[in-house]
């Protein structure tokens, strides 16, 4: 069972959230259930006390209170670092403090583009529900990855690449479908730990960028270089273009 934790101050838009959830659990026989509603921060945090789960939650970004959402997902991470957060606000540009406080999030919902709104969410819950679902039945592989700053662990099938952000300070930058962390690592132990993968999707492009094959939408062989399914463009090294050529099958 998924608990879903939403924490929004205007009661109204708060209603109409619940109603759209609650509507998609019971259509899609979802195994989710909302536990906590609220306009108050502090009693979601108060809620997570001992919590062992991975849960689902819903901020809003501008809380009239004396923390804000993205304040509160920060000290949700503390006791929940793989949960699931999906940040709402009515200013798009709030989003860019998730960044500062390095608050990795599912998604984002702005209320103002109403037409988009009920699709977001049930797109999120379905996403959800259907992790957690591979993940119960063993269908995924997991790649956990520790450090001082920041721990947790993602679905390799949700991996972009991994990229050297500051090879001196042995930083590392895991861009996947829906979210980007930054770790304290090297890329040698990085590519080592997919070695004990049965099924590894992981190719060296470069001497600094380790990219999952499956996220990969089309190579240029000339050009040394490929386009990813986020439409971010990659260059692969003359030393690597052969062996990428290969895992390719081309």
């Amino acid at each position: 069972m998924i608990d879903i934790y939403i924490c929004e101050d205007s009661e109204n838009f708060r209603r109409s959230l619940i109603d759209v959830i609650q509507k998609n659990i019971l259509i899609e026989n979802r195994d989710m259930q909302i536990v906590l509603d609220t306009a108050d921060p502090y009693a979601i945090i108060d809620a997570l006390k001992g919590n062992t789960k991975t849960n689902m939650y819903f901020l809003d970004i501008e809380l009239c209170t004396t923390i804000n959402g993205i304040e509160l997902a920060d000290k949700i991470r503390e006791v929940d670092p793989t949960g699931y957060i999906v940040f709402i606000t009515a200013d798009a540009e709030k989003f860019l403090l998730t960044f500062e406080y390095k608050v990795q999030a599912l998604d984002y919902i702005v209320k103002m583009q109403s037409d988009a709104v009920n699709k977001k969410i049930r797109q999120c819950l379905a996403y959800v529900d259907d992790k957690v679902k591979k993940m119960n039945n063993n269908q995924l592989n997991v790649f956990a990855f520790n450090g001082k700053d920041i721990n947790g662990h993602v679905q390799v099938d949700d991996i972009v690449y991994f990229q050297i952000q500051n090879a001196k300070n042995k930083r590392i930058i895991l861009r996947t479908t829906y979210s980007q962390y930054n770790f304290r690592d090297t890329l040698k132990n990085v590519i080592e730990q997919f070695t004990a993968y049965p099924q590894n999707v992981m190719v060296l492009i470069n001497e600094s960028t380790y990219v999952n094959t499956e996220k990969i939408a089309s190579i240029d062989v000339k050009k040394r270089k490929i386009t990813l399914i986020n439409g971010e463009v990659l260059e692969v090294s003359r030393r690597r273009i052969k062996e990428v050529k290969l895992t390719l099958e081309i």
